[in-house]
């Protein structure tokens, strides 16, 4: 399957005019779409803050310059985006210091520069209640996904990242 952008999606923003308006979705993207919708329907099943704060975060290794893990972000934030707004109302993709928050209730997006701001908007959407995912994608080509960032304390998350081979697990 591939899924088609006029605008392009946010990894390619500033890339030439044109550069990433289609992405492949393969049976391996897929397969991460299918782990990530059996966590949201154990968490939505059962959303009870102090029994089941929120599921473990998932992170997707790639390999360097192959960019296959690259467009998993991209359809996550798709399926996301299509998922029941009742059960989930924000998605946060993160590239390094820059947010794109998606309020599917107001049907709105805003941008926010800088880790700290990113922590504070995170932290006042869930303490106002809405259930959100945050996909981070790692910024920089062979820099591990970042330990202890504010996607590991807040909802789901989910890093779409490219760790050098040996650093693998």
């Amino acid at each position: 399957m591939v899924l088609t952008s006029e605008k392009g999606w946010l990894y390619t923003l500033h890339a030439p005019h044109g550069a990433g308006n289609d992405f492949c979705v393969n049976s391996e993207v897929e397969r991460v779409w299918q782990i990530v919708l059996g966590d949201l329907t154990k968490w939505f099943s059962n959303f009870d803050l102090t029994l089941n704060p929120s599921p473990l975060p998932r992170v997707l290794i790639g390999t360097p310059g192959i960019g296959k893990s690259m467009n998993a972000g991209s359809y996550l934030l798709y399926q996301l985006l299509h998922c029941d707004v009742e059960k989930l109302q924000v998605v946060a993709h993160c590239f390094g210091d820059t947010m794109y928050v998606f309020d599917k209730t107001t049907r709105a997006v805003t941008i926010y520069e800088g880790n700290i701001i990113s922590k504070n908007v995170l932290r006042g959407l869930r303490q106002s209640g809405m259930k959100g995912y945050i996909i981070y994608d790692v910024s920089k080509k062979g820099t591990p996904p970042a330990t202890g960032t504010f996607c590991a304390y807040f909802w789901m998350g989910h890093d779409c990242g490219v760790i050098a081979k040996g650093n693998q697990l």
